[in-house]
């Protein structure tokens, strides 16, 4: 399995790049999550796929769409197969359910750490 966390932002309509994203990440059998964060122009999400087809995913997620829009990243390849959001698809989540984690990317601000201090937070996700 290759299983992996992102982070991006750039001079893109966030819409857009979700849309291209999951259906990337369908037609490679992909399943995770993608959504808008609260920070300014940033999408956040993770994803699980087969060993093969992880990288291309991985490489669609982090590469520019065109030479006039360009993608900032930041990926974390998980060690392990554990994804802390199981889904059966690539699910887009709702803009204010909150996903961060206690470490990059989609770091979790001191703020969103004390609004959900009851969280398990040995999993390294909120």
């Amino acid at each position: 399995m290759s299983i992996f966390r992102f982070e991006v932002h750039g001079d893109f309509k966030a819409e857009d790049y979700i849309e291209r994203v999951v259906g990337r990440a369908d037609e490679l059998a992909c399943f995770g999550w993608i959504q808008k964060s609260n920070i300014a122009e940033t999408i956040v999400g993770e994803a699980r796929c087969s060993k093969k087809k992880g990288p291309k995913l991985h490489n669609f997620i982090t590469t520019t769409f065109n030479e006039e829009i360009r993608v900032y990243s930041n990926v974390k390849v998980y060690e392990d197969t554990k994804i802390f959001l199981h889904f059966s698809s690539f699910k887009v989540l709702e803009d204010d359910r909150n996903t961060c984690f206690l470490d990059h990317p989609h770091k979790c601000v001191m703020k969103e750490l004390n609004e959900n201090e009851n969280h398990e937070l040995s999993r390294g996700e909120l």
